[in-house]
């Protein structure tokens, strides 16, 4: 085990549980703006599921990427903790 005193040399000022205290106890699950391409046969058939079904766009693609990731190995493990905090310094959507 790694007592208080290295964490704070390993990264700098900031202990561990303060470089992911904001990822960790922030708000609820909220949606933030995320962009990628899909086929365009996903597309209109997620377009035609909004408009004869009403379906929320967003919720649908979050709930499919949710279920994909809960069979992918790995991505329930948490990033280590050098990358969490770099991801979060350079990603103003993680910020609180």
């Amino acid at each position: 085990m790694t007592s208080p005193a290295k964490k704070t040399a390993l990264f700098g000022q900031a202990r561990l549980d303060e470089l992911t205290e904001n990822l960790t106890t922030a708000t609820p699950d909220v949606f933030i703006p995320y962009s990628t391409k899909i086929k365009r046969s996903n597309y209109l058939g997620l377009k035609q599921a909004s408009h004869h079904l009403g379906l929320m766009e967003q919720e649908f693609v979050d709930e499919a990427i949710k279920e994909k990731l809960a069979r992918t190995p790995g991505a329930e493990q948490p990033l280590p903790p050098a990358v969490l905090a770099a991801l979060e310094r350079k990603t103003a959507k993680l910020r609180n």
